[in-house]
C-alpha cells in the first residue's frame, strides 16, 4: 500500500461520522446480516490494535492521542466509536456509496485489513474522562427533542444502531453536534457530494429544529453518558 497522509484518513471519517443514518439496504446489505456492531473483533494484545495503533499514530495531532476530538468543533469525538460504524464509512468512501471525492483517495489506499484495524483500535479505547465538552446544564427540553425526534434511529442512549448505521453520539462535543445539525440545516452537510451519506429525513429534522433547539439537542447529547 502506497504511503497517504494519515490524518486525512481519520477525517473522511469525520466528514461521514454524526448522523449519517443511511439504511443497509441503501447499500445492498440486509440488517439481518450486518455483524454485530458492538464487538470489537480484537482482543487486548492483540497484533490487530498494535496495527490500529499504529495507523492512527499520525493522526494524532489532530484527533488528539486519546482519539478524544477538540471541543472548539472541529474535530469529533472517535475513541469508543464502534468499529462497525467506523468500517462501514471507510468503505463507503472506498466503494462511492458515501460521496465525498476529496476522501476517496486515501480511504482506497487502505485494505480491508488495515480499514478493521483502524476501526477496531480506535472502538477499543475508553471513552475520555470527561463527557463531551458541553456549555450550561442539563436541559429538559434539549432531553425532549431528542426522544421525540431522533431516538427512532439513534436510540434512547444515542448509542449507535445496527440496522441504520447510526453511530453513537452520547458524549460527543456539543461545538461539533450543533455545526453538524446547522450544516445540515443549511444544506452544507460535508461539502460537494456529500448528500449522499445524509438520509434526507435527518435533514428535515435538522431544518425543523429552531437554532435554539439545535443547540438544546447537542448540549443534551454532549451531557449523555453512554453506558
Amino acid at each position: 500500500m502506497r504511503a497517504v497522509p494519515r490524518p486525512a484518513i481519520l477525517g473522511s471519517i469525520a466528514a461521514v461520522l454524526f448522523l449519517a443514518c443511511v439504511a443497509p439496504e441503501d447499500r445492498g446489505t440486509d440488517a439481518t446480516n450486518l455483524r454485530d456492531p458492538w464487538a470489537i473483533r480484537a482482543e487486548p494484545g492483540d497484533p490487530a490494535l498494535a496495527a490500529g495503533k499504529e495507523i492512527f499514530a499520525s493522526c494524532a495531532s489532530c484527533h488528539l492521542a486519546d482519539a478524544g476530538g477538540r471541543s472548539d468543533g472541529t474535530i469529533p469525538r472517535l475513541a469508543g466509536q464502534r468499529a462497525e460504524i467506523l468500517e462501514w464509512r471507510l468503505r463507503g468512501l472506498q466503494d462511492g456509496s458515501i460521496d465525498l471525492p476529496v476522501m476517496t483517495p486515501f480511504a482506497r489506499a487502505l485494505t480491508e485489513a488495515e480499514i478493521r484495524q483502524v476501526s477496531a483500535y480506535l472502538a477499543s479505547l475508553p471513552r475520555p474522562e470527561r463527557i463531551g465538552s458541553a456549555s450550561g446544564g442539563v436541559n429538559e427540553r434539549g432531553a425532549k427533542l431528542y426522544h421525540d425526534r431522533c431516538r427512532s434511529c439513534h436510540s434512547a442512549e444515542a448509542d449507535a444502531v445496527a440496522a441504520s448505521n447510526a453511530p453513537r453520539l452520547c458524549g460527543q462535543h456539543e461545538a461539533y453536534l450543533l455545526r453538524r445539525l446547522e450544516d445540515m440545516a443549511s444544506g452544507n452537510a460535508g461539502g460537494a457530494g456529500a448528500a449522499r451519506a445524509v438520509d434526507p429525513a435527518m435533514e428535515a429534522i435538522a431544518i425543523a429544529l429552531s437554532m435554539e433547539d439545535r443547540l438544546r439537542v447537542s448540549r443534551y447529547l454532549a451531557r449523555s453518558e453512554c453506558d
